[in-house]
């Protein structure tokens, strides 16, 4: 009875998970597009920065960070020429990311910054934290739509 029970779970367990498992790399695994590019990371959530310090470079960034709109405008200030990209929340202390993002932008006009935040998008607008037609991205920040949004922006693609 038992020994001969055990025997035929065991067997079939691992042919399902394996099954499962490369049914789901198959529809969902796509492989994250990096970069070589320079990103400023503005937030003031310490955690948020290390996963954003860690995550980009894994993906070929070179990564610059500040904690404050202020810290982000005078890091701009003086090493904007390198950066390619400003990835920065809404709400931040010393200077909004809306603020440091015209300060950054009267700097060099045209830079491309992605807005990230907590808050729903319909209070963002409703409160208009944001000029129109900045692209926005919500937390928490998934390495899928971070690492999609972050390559759309930086390529000039168009970003919902």
């Amino acid at each position: 009875g038992l020994p001969g029970r055990r025997e035929r779970s065991a067997s079939l367990l691992p042919i399902m998970a394996g099954d499962a498992s490369i049914r789901d790399a198959d529809v969902r695994r796509q492989p994250l597009r990096g970069g070589h590019e320079t990103i400023l990371v503005v937030d003031d959530e310490a955690s948020i920065r290390y996963y954003l310090e860690t995550f980009l470079p894994s993906l070929g960034y070179t990564v610059l960070s500040a904690q404050d709109g202020q810290e982000a405008s005078e890091i701009f200030r003086e090493k904007g020429q390198d950066v390619d990209l400003v990835l920065m929340d809404i709400t931040l202390p010393r200077k909004s990311g809306r603020e440091a993002a015209r300060a950054i932008r009267k700097i060099r006009a045209g830079m491309k910054i992605v807005f990230t935040s907590g808050y729903p998008a319909d209070l963002i607008r409703e409160r208009q934290l944001l000029d129109d037609g900045e692209v926005l991205l919500l937390k928490p920040l998934t390495p899928t739509d971070l690492a999609g949004t972050v390559r759309a922006v930086l390529d000039g693609e168009a970003v919902n």
